[in-house]
């Protein structure tokens, strides 16, 4: 599954399990911190998140064989 997290707080994460996590728009420098808690959220559960102002423009392809992730920057994968 492929999530928006913008829309859906941390708690959202203790129930879903998207596999791959994304969050659109700039850092806003009063939001970060919320921003990477919610990040967060989603990583300790497995989800591998992107968020476009450090990924650049992010396409999920879906095929027969799974999901298909593009970057306009490289990506790192989460830990």
């Amino acid at each position: 599954m492929v999530l928006a997290g913008q829309y859906h707080p941390a708690g959202f994460s203790f129930w879903s399990k998207p596999e791959f996590v994304l969050f659109s728009g700039d850092r806003n420098v009063e939001d970060i911190s919320n921003i990477e808690m919610v990040k967060d959220s989603y990583r300790a559960r497995g989800a591998e998140v992107y968020h476009t102002a450090e990924d650049g423009a992010v396409c999920f392809e879906l095929t027969a064989d799974g999901v298909k992730v593009l970057t306009h920057r490289p990506h790192i994968q989460s830990e």
